[in-house]
């Protein structure tokens, strides 16, 4: 669903990086055009899926690396997380990009944040013809069960399901992290963006 397509001569670029001798692992090549967003669920921070944020810090990094352009929100001191997720989410509608949904078990919750992952599974939806969603099973739960029900203070009726369910369904393939070290899934994601690159 990109909007321009690059020539595997550009995707070579002019070095790679071998990351890992695993035969399931693939080198990371030069890489430096197009942003993708890494999104995970805030209450992740708090939660037992904690350490799945943590993991994915480091993943971050190796990406970057390698010349993904993957953008992630990490606030630091003077920061506002807010006006850092709007900004990042604009980048990747403006050069057709991917986003990468870390898919902890109440991903997509409905909380009073403007800037959840509920929020941003909505931008994504609303934006479908130029923004691609790659989700990252992190946990046996999948597609993300998030919470409901008559004692939920913001979902009553679970539209957050629901909207999972739209954008999770059987046929969109997940990218399967679970009991893999960070540089096992930067290379397999690395290789999930160069095919969406030539999916357009």
């Amino acid at each position: 669903m990109f909007m321009y397509r690059i020539y595997r001569s550009e995707l070579m670029y002019s070095k790679y990086f071998a990351v890992s001798n695993h035969p399931s692992v693939s080198n990371f090549y030069c890489f430096p055009h197009g942003s993708h967003f890494l999104s995970w669920s805030n209450r992740s921070y708090r939660s037992e899926t904690g350490q799945s944020v943590r993991k994915f810090r480091e993943v971050h990094k190796i990406l970057l690396a390698n010349n993904y352009n993957v953008l992630m929100v990490d606030v630091r001191s003077g920061e506002n997380f807010g006006k850092l997720t709007t900004r990042y989410l604009n980048r990747v509608y403006e050069e057709s990009g991917t986003l990468l949904a870390v898919c902890t078990p109440n991903y997509g919750e409905k909380t009073a944040s403007a800037h959840s992952s509920h929020e941003e599974l909505i931008f994504a939806l609303d934006n479908k013809d130029r923004v691609q969603i790659l989700p990252l099973r992190v946990v046996d739960t999948y597609p993300p069960q998030p919470p409901f029900g008559p004692d939920h203070p913001f979902d009553k009726e679970g539209d957050a399901r629901g909207l999972v369910r739209r954008l999770f369904p059987p046929s969109t393939v997940f990218q399967d992290c679970r009991k893999k070290s960070e540089i096992q899934i930067a290379a397999e994601i690395a290789e999930r963006l160069r095919a969406h690159r030539f999916s357009a």
